[in-house]
């Protein structure tokens, strides 16, 4: 089992993936795996985070998500 998390940037791909398995892992049953996908910024994970999805979630290991969950830092981003 598996869920992916979707990221901005490469800061919060080093960093969240070692506190979430942290904090998650004591508090299953059986750990469970984390993929983080760098989007290359809060424009392209608002503008890909959908067919991005659709691609993992239609892909050979499609059994083994269980969520996949978007980060966005509202700090900087800029909707129009």
């Amino acid at each position: 089992m598996k869920f992916i998390l979707f990221v901005e940037g490469k800061s919060e791909k080093q960093a969240l993936k070692p506190f979430l398995k942290k904090w998650l892992d004591p508090k299953l049953p059986q750990p469970v795996k984390i993929e983080l996908v760098d989007l290359g910024g809060w424009s392209n994970l608002v503008k890909d985070a959908e067919m991005k999805a659709e691609l993992h979630l239609n892909g050979p290991k499609k059994e083994e998500i269980i969520a996949i969950i978007g980060l966005l830092d509202l700090y900087e981003a800029k909707f129009n």
